[in-house]
């Protein structure tokens, strides 16, 4: 063997050795809690993507601003926002300062009316600062209830689509607390026609049309998994040891797939998914954390709705409401919700006793 041929295999020989020792202090060196972290991030994320979780936050298409919904629901909002320093109006405020409120009402409903008829929506993240969403949602209703008491079934309608287009809009977004205010904007379109079907008698013949069919417990998973992925960029962004990152995504990441799984549950009272006694550092992420109850009682009331747009429409072929009725699923005890016929009308009811009786006569 040559001389430059020993000589080559010393020095790779050394070189092997260094590189081995390396290795040695590095894993020496490492923090055991380092190594948990990563074995312990490693397993939420898979359980977390096993339940349909994302990774990394969707990205919105482009959308041009003059095409964008959420540039007219900004002017809706300005226009519905209080004056700074304004007292409330009381009852028997001046009549000319009502009437500019009214107009203001009108012109913001015109103008959300617009925006719900447009397909895409990119909201600003500042567009929500000091904006109370139920108050635009609010003004629909209310001009949805004025107009069914003047007999205009049809601009009726085109309010409670208003109301819904909203809500489609607010879901886009990834951001959990846009999707509560879906819900809150749900339950508006849900009081007015509710309203003008019971109350103002709208004819039963144009409410299949506008009956929403979604599974909202469905939606609120999607908006989990959108967020989750939100969540963990943010703790990314932390300026924190390697170790905490890893450690607080691996917890994040546990306490929202506690959030899925428990859509696909019975509510339980007073029960929050993944909670242990003590507030997680992350949790200063989350503006809000899904309401089960709000989501629930959200599905069930327009479960409730259709069956009583069906029972409707059985009297006005029979002449009278059955005696029984096909009750479909209550999302708080996984029973049937409940039917009764009394009198000249029915009574539909939560036996878990979260949803208010609803007495049609």
């Amino acid at each position: 063997m040559g001389v430059g041929v020993r000589k080559f295999l010393l020095l790779l020989f050394v070189f092997v050795v260094v590189l081995l020792c390396v290795a040695g202090l590095v894993a020496v060196t490492m923090p055991t809690s380092a190594l948990e972290a990563r074995v312990a991030l490693d397993a939420a994320m898979s359980e977390w993507t096993a339940l349909g979780g994302l990774a990394d936050p969707p990205k919105p298409a482009p959308v041009a601003r003059k095409d964008n919904a959420a540039v007219l629901y900004g002017r809706a909002f300005a226009m519905l926002r209080p004056r700074a320093g304004e007292p409330q109006l009381a009852p028997l405020a001046d009549a000319a300062r009502v009437g500019q409120d009214t107009d203001e009402r009108a012109n913001a409903v015109a103008v959300a009316r617009e925006a719900a008829a447009r397909p895409d929506c990119v909201w600003d993240t500042t567009a929500f600062d000091g904006v109370d969403v139920t108050r635009l949602a609010g003004a629909i209703a209310a001009a949805a209830a004025a107009r069914a008491e003047q007999g205009d079934t049809v601009t009726t309608l085109e309010h409670v689509e208003a109301l819904r287009g909203l809500a489609r809009h607010l879901r886009a977004d990834p951001r959990i607390e846009l999707f509560v205010y879906s819900l809150l904007v749900e339950n508006a379109a849900l009081d007015a026609l509710v309203l003008t079907f019971r109350d103002r008698d709208l004819p039963i013949e144009h409410a299949p049309g506008l009956l929403s069919h979604e599974d909202y417990r469905e939606l609120a998973h999607q908006a989990l998994v959108r967020h989750g992925a939100v969540g963990l960029k943010r703790i990314d962004e932390q300026e924190h040891r390697e170790e905490r990152i890893l450690q607080d995504k691996a917890d994040f990441l546990r306490w929202m797939s506690d959030q899925l799984r428990a859509l696909r549950r019975p509510y339980t009272a007073g029960e929050v998914p993944g909670a242990s006694g003590e507030t997680p550092r992350w949790m200063s992420l989350l503006t809000i954390y899904p309401d089960r109850k709000l989501i629930f009682a959200t599905e069930a009331r327009a479960r409730l709705l259709g069956v009583a747009v069906d029972l409707r429409a059985w009297e006005a072929r029979h002449g009278e409401y059955p005696a029984t009725w096909p009750m479909p699923a209550d999302p708080f005890s996984g029973k049937p919700l409940c039917y009764e016929r009394r009198n000249e009308g029915f009574v539909l009811s939560s036996e878990a006793g979260f949803v208010t009786d609803w007495a049609w006569d």
